[in-house]
């Protein structure tokens, strides 16, 4: 059995191309979902890039459909990532009103994927 040793020498850094203002490197802040909400409508945005899917599986039925209701722990699609399949789940109790992406499209992080009219708690 061995080990291994790592040693730090120095924090990572960002490496900008030449020319790029520090600012613009980073890219736009993104808003919290909470404030994406207006009049009661909340998207529901991909946590992660991946492909989307409305289904578990080629012919199953989709998770949600619009005028489905959802409960915060709803699962409402999968995004495969590296041959993984990751859950996204509703996050907010109401109605889909629209569902954005098209089954096996490619979506990155933060990508809206459906709207929800929300509910009451």
């Amino acid at each position: 059995m061995w080990t291994q040793e790592l040693q730090v020498l120095s924090a990572p850094t960002l490496m900008q191309p030449a020319g790029t203002p520090p600012a613009a490197a980073a890219g736009p802040a993104q808003a919290p979902a909470e404030a994406l909400a207006v009049d009661g409508l909340v998207d529901i945005r991909a946590p992660l890039v991946g492909h989307f899917y409305r289904a578990s599986k080629p012919g199953a039925p989709p998770f949600v459909e619009v005028g489905s209701r959802v409960e915060p722990e709803s699962v409402v699609a999968i995004i495969e990532t590296m041959k993984l399949m990751n859950s996204v789940h509703a996050g907010v109790k109401g109605r889909v009103v629209e569902i954005f992406r098209a089954n096996g499209q490619l979506v990155e992080q933060d990508t809206a994927l459906m709207r929800v009219e929300t509910e009451e708690a």
